[in-house]
């Protein structure tokens, strides 16, 4: 049976079957057509959740083991195996870097909704690529980590701009409130002094 580099075995699972099981009282009771079983691998099993044999796969949230055992045989028979490189891990890294990097050069230099719209295409291109390496190649490429850590890349940039923006305009308040209330008590110091000057030339 083929593993990879961790002793792992990736299954491709299908859904539940109900047309794989057979009863053990018809067979016990000659109700069952013996063609049904020749030149075929039987596997002997309970169904019954009380029995405590049931498993959660990716498709059905409970599913016999003894269908979990015969889905692994018809995997390894038609050679239907999921496969996960060596370099898929390797992969999903540089691709997360790159892409923060490219999201933290260019999300200052461009609009938000540009940023916005860019972000939402690569998510859906990811999601595509990922969808057709597992359907058409059998591979599992998982560009989830790619795509929350650009994410959070972006979160941290917005916050950032945010923060900084209240900031400069806190620190612009005081000084023009400063320079306006200097402003108005010099024109009332001239006032005052053009009053002086017009009374004293009155007298």
């Amino acid at each position: 049976m083929p593993t990879d580099r961790n002793g792992q075995f990736w299954v491709h699972f299908n859904r539940h079957d109900p047309a794989r099981y057979v009863s053990a009282t018809d067979v016990v009771h000659e109700r069952v057509d013996p063609d049904r079983f020749r030149g075929r691998l039987v596997l002997i099993g309970t169904s019954a959740i009380g029995l405590l044999d049931t498993k959660t796969t990716p498709v059905e949230p409970a599913m016999p083991g003894v269908e979990v055992h015969a889905q692994i045989l018809e995997s390894v028979l038609t050679k239907a195996l999921l496969t996960r490189p060596n370099y898929a891990i390797g992969a999903e890294l540089l691709l997360a870097v790159v892409l923060g990097l490219a999201i933290i050069i260019a999300a200052p230099m461009l609009p938000a909704s540009i940023v916005v719209a860019l972000g939402v295409l690569l998510i859906g291109g990811l999601v595509a690529l990922s969808w057709y390496f597992f359907v058409v190649d059998s591979l599992l490429i998982d560009f989830t980590y790619p795509l929350i850590s650009c994410w959070l890349i972006y979160l941290v940039l917005t916050f950032s701009t945010i923060s900084a923006s209240r900031s400069n305009a806190s620190r612009s308040g005081p000084p023009s409130a400063s320079i306006f209330r200097r402003s108005s008590s010099s024109s009332s110091r001239s006032r005052r002094r053009s009053s002086c000057s017009a009374a004293r030339s009155g007298a």
